[in-house]
């Protein structure tokens, strides 16, 4: 028999941005993930239940819908690794042919998840405004590079390690 004394259960999102809510008293944190897209409201460093949203809207479905579209368009389907390097740097020495046109197709595609998601949180009534926006998961390079919302107020945690940290930083500040 095992018996665990203390235990408290974190959602990936609240995991990735504990450590960086640092001067913010309220945050909405996006978690633009490979099939969901997950909205929470944390509010003094607590997530509010009422606030908390999970839409099937990953990013693999947009990267679907890119790959479906270079098919119609361009008679290739564009691997997703290629899509992936596009999302993190912005470009790719992957295509040899067409590549303009290819990556037109890209550009247009992320552009409309990060238009899509943006359209999701003004739906909530998430105000760019007046809300401290924290995007987290795949998708937050893509809201980097292709949201139209941007300010001090919004940031973007691209980091593939940022839930272990978070993780990590939650086990070493719980009250014993």
């Amino acid at each position: 028999m095992v018996h665990f004394g203390k235990v408290r259960v974190f959602a990936q999102c609240h995991a990735a941005i504990a450590n960086r809510m640092e001067g913010m008293d309220r945050v909405t944190a996006v978690d633009c993930g490979s099939w969901t897209l997950d909205i929470m409201s944390v509010v003094n460093k607590v997530p509010v239940l009422d606030e908390c949203h999970t839409y099937q809207q990953g990013l693999i479905t947009a990267i679907d819908r890119i790959q479906k579209e270079c098919i119609a368009k361009h008679g290739k389907e564009v691997p997703e690794y290629i899509i992936n390097e596009v999302i993190e740097t912005g470009d790719t020495n992957a295509i040899a042919k067409n590549k303009e046109f290819i990556m037109d197709t890209i550009n247009v595609g992320l552009k409309r998840y990060a238009l899509e998601v943006e359209a999701k949180l003004r739906e909530l009534k998430i105000d760019f405004d007046f809300t401290n926006v924290v995007y987290v998961g795949g998708g937050a390079g893509v809201m980097r590079r292709f949201g139209s919302c941007t300010g001090e107020n919004v940031r973007y945690v691209t980091d593939v390690r940022a839930n272990a940290l978070g993780y990590q930083y939650l086990a070493q500040n719980l009250e014993v």
